[in-house]
């Protein structure tokens, strides 16, 4: 899709600063009517306008309802319909709001962009997971699955703090009393206190490094992103090892973790900042989870058990982890 044509000045407010919470139907149906107008198709209109009318509080279902009756009716603003009088000229946008349209649509045209190429990711990358569990670096062969952890762990540095859970509910908020609070803190300890564990002390961690004697899993108490954990709820274990290797492009990869079901989690070290906001608009429309770029989203931990199935790695890069 081309977004290169001028937009109508009612869409492109729209898109920069959205609708008043009891006007979002209309302000949604007047922006689509201007594309409309101005000769944008229906699906053009709707990868321009969904993603503001999701923002706003829309659903996609009343979202893509909106923008089809635009494309029903007359070329007519549906704000002027019934209305007698001029209505009020409209401000002009700041150089802010201006900055965040740019930026929306150039994030718009991206995603448009990783659509239409996520079959060829999947089909020119495929490669299978027996794929990596051949080639890793570490040889995971002759070990225990049950010791994944401690191997896991060694690609952060012995004083990195982490979080590491029985549940993704080990966490605390100011709301629970002192005792849960001091049940969290235990939650979060650096990797070297860890590693004195028998065996593996949960099913979840998180890829990144927090405040120490924090009670709470949250962005704010995380001091920064050690890994970037790719990983996908839709795509089978072969289609997301396809991905992983289309993304060693742009990241190194240190490990690769079998859930024990389904999926499997890709520890990336992160790229740099334009590349990371790229990659935020890439990977869903390819199909992996957005919550990921999350800093305190939990992952899988290897070596736990669940329900009778080892968490397990399925490879590992620990060459100059800890820099």
């Amino acid at each position: 899709m081309s977004t290169d044509r001028p937009l109508p000045p009612r869409t492109l407010r729209y898109i920069a600063t959205g609708a008043p919470e009891g006007e979002r139907n209309e302000e949604l149906l007047a922006a689509a009517c201007q594309c409309r107008d101005a000769g944008y198709s229906i699906a053009e209109t709707k990868t321009l306008l969904l993603p503001r009318a999701h923002r706003d509080g829309l659903s996609e279902g009343e979202g893509r309802r909106t923008i089809e009756s635009a494309f029903s009716q007359p070329a007519r603003d549906p704000l002027t319909i019934n209305s007698s009088s001029t209505p009020a000229p409209r401000r002009e946008l700041t150089p802010e709001e201006r900055g965040r349209f740019g930026a929306e649509k150039r994030k718009m045209r991206l995603r448009a962009q990783a659509e239409t190429a996520a079959s060829s990711i999947l089909r020119e990358h495929a490669c299978g997971f027996a794929y990596y569990g051949s080639r890793s670096p570490v040889n995971l062969c002759d070990r225990s699955p049950t010791d994944d952890w401690r191997l896991l762990l060694r690609l952060f540095k012995p004083d990195d703090v982490l979080w590491i859970g029985r549940t993704t509910q080990d966490s605390a908020s100011e709301k629970h009393d002192e005792q849960w609070k001091a049940f969290c803190r235990t939650r979060f300890r650096p990797v070297a206190e860890w590693l004195k564990e028998p065996s593996a002390p949960g099913l979840f961690t998180c890829p990144s490094v927090f405040k120490a004697g924090v009670h709470s899993r949250s962005n704010e108490n995380a001091v920064l992103r050690r890994y970037l954990v790719v990983e996908s709820d839709t795509l089978d274990k072969n289609q997301v090892c396809a991905v992983f290797r289309w993304l060693e492009q742009f990241c190194r990869l240190r490990a690769i973790v079998d859930t024990a079901r389904r999926s499997l989690h890709g520890w990336f070290e992160p790229p740099g900042v334009a590349t990371l906001e790229e990659l935020k608009v890439i990977l869903p429309a390819v199909g992996c989870d957005d919550a990921m770029f999350k800093l305190s989203q939990p992952c899988r931990l290897p070596g736990g058990n669940r329900e009778g199935r080892i968490q397990s790695l399925l490879y590992l890069d620990i060459q100059e982890a800890r820099r």
